[in-house]
């Protein structure tokens, strides 16, 4: 349950932050922006 609950507080800014970067990039998708994101979480 405290996962789930983790994950619905989360959502919102992981949308905002792929939105910043679809634009600010010129991504062609919100999938895009989600690899982007996860691979660069990954490295640091």
């Amino acid at each position: 349950m405290h996962d789930l609950r983790a994950n619905l507080r989360t959502r919102p800014l992981i949308a905002q932050a792929q939105g910043i970067l679809q634009e600010r990039y010129g991504l062609r998708d919100a999938e895009t922006a989600f690899d982007l994101l996860r691979d660069s979480s990954q490295q640091h």
